[in-house]
């Protein structure tokens, strides 16, 4: 007898992974758990590094409690989960799903046609030239400022945009859109030491924003 849990009790998580349907069998369901499950994993790990293996993402996982993601994590999740299965899912749902089986039945109602997936390919190894520490540096902007003029056509960020499509920021590349971002704030009237909620997508607009505000 096998050591499955019992009739009509949902337990799989991420270490507990259900096989993948075969593309173009059903709706794809297995797949779409799996892989959501993933996405909500690596985000929670992102944003709480330390529970590293201990960390257990199951479809009962509450997001909150269990997995640390208040409303901008979950924003960020919604995003992530729009790109991965190609949907646009309800923003309502940044405050009603409290579990990923909650968003897991969102994104097949999305997509009620069902799921075709291509399979996943690793994002390619990138060899960067070592760069100079800025050991003297006290501050992310003197950090900044310092791999600039040691190196700033040295590419920093690199950003996956889908299997295709990819973009790249330099050290030049932010520090120039830091430095608009900030020059518009302060037209916009806002002074130092004012505080700055931002509440965007992981990108470029994201990392200018953030150093602008510093």
């Amino acid at each position: 007898m096998g050591n499955g849990p019992p009739a009509g009790q949902e337990s799989s998580g991420v270490g507990h992974l259900p096989t993948a349907e075969p593309a173009g069998v059903g709706n794809g369901r297995a797949e779409a758990q799996a892989r959501l499950l993933i996405i909500v994993r690596e985000l929670a790990l992102e944003l709480q590094p330390r529970k590293g293996a201990r960390l257990d993402v199951r479809l009962d996982s509450d997001l909150d409690r269990d997995l640390g993601l208040d409303s901008l994590g979950r924003a960020e999740l919604l995003h992530r989960l729009d790109r991965a299965f190609k949907v646009r899912l309800p923003e309502r749902l940044i405050g009603d799903a409290a579990t990923p089986k909650n968003l897991l039945e969102g994104v097949l109602a999305a997509r009620p046609g069902g799921f075709v997936f291509a399979a996943r390919t690793e994002p390619r190894a990138v060899e960067l030239p070592e760069a100079v520490e800025p050991l003297r540096a006290r501050t992310l902007l003197e950090a900044l400022e310092a791999h600039v003029r040691a190196h700033g056509s040295r590419p920093h960020i690199r950003l996956w945009l889908s299997d295709e499509e990819e973009r790249t920021i330099t050290y030049g590349d932010l520090d120039h859109g830091a430095r608009r971002a900030a020059a518009g704030l302060s037209d916009l009237g806002l002074q130092t030491g004012e505080r700055v909620a931002i509440m965007l997508p992981t990108g470029g607009d994201f990392f200018h924003a953030f150093f602008a505000v510093l």
